[in-house]
């Protein structure tokens, strides 16, 4: 997304041109996928709200891991899905954080202290995997929407992703994430 920007390499596209691209973008995407999943937590509140002891052994990137397959697992089981989820994700800097908190949930289901559907993790580059082009375009969405920057020069078209019947999206301010936090705290004992 960001060579879509003024300086990008794709920044001289006019706006129809752009508006048209995501247009057809977002309709392909809302007609291939089954729901999107943001979780938001900055790192103002991850320090303030979420115990020390887990902070210890969490990054904010393995923590927003644990609780992204927490609601993906939740909404799983919603819909009656009973296979392992598998996790692809982007090469990033902080892939072993996401590493870590993947084999705690392991150990954690195990235990029968959390969902039972974690399937395999997998690390690529979006020039290969085109979703997670996709899931660029999503979170650069979701990030400008919290952060009050409109969706205009011809990126409105992204605003549609965001309906209620193809995403879900908690903030910090959301009992959901708090819950998720008490519950994370409770089954980490060991930690103190």
């Amino acid at each position: 997304m960001d060579e879509f920007v003024e300086k990008g390499e794709f920044g001289h596209i006019r706006y129809k041109d752009r508006f048209n691209f995501f247009s057809e973008a977002v309709e392909l995407t809302n007609n291939c996928k089954v729901y999107s999943i943001a979780a938001t937590l900055n790192k103002q509140e991850y320090e303030q709200y979420i115990h020390e002891k887990i902070r210890k052994t969490f990054s904010i990137y393995g923590f927003c891991f644990m609780l992204l397959a927490y609601i993906n697992g939740r909404q799983a089981q919603h819909m009656k899905f009973r296979e392992k989820i598998a996790y692809l994700f982007d090469y990033a800097p902080h892939r072993n954080h996401i590493m870590v908190a993947r084999d705690r949930i392991l150990e954690w289901e195990k235990e029968n202290k959390f969902i039972k559907n974690m399937g395999s993790l997998t690390f690529d580059g979006d020039v290969n995997i085109s979703a997670l082009q996709v899931a660029d375009i999503v979170a650069w969405g979701v990030r400008r929407k919290i952060s009050n920057i409109q969706l205009n020069k011809g990126f409105e078209p992204i605003e549609n992703l965001f309906n209620k019947e193809h995403h879900m999206q908690y903030g910090w301010e959301s009992d959901f994430l708090k819950g998720f936090a008490d519950d994370i705290n409770q089954i980490v004992p060991e930690l103190t």
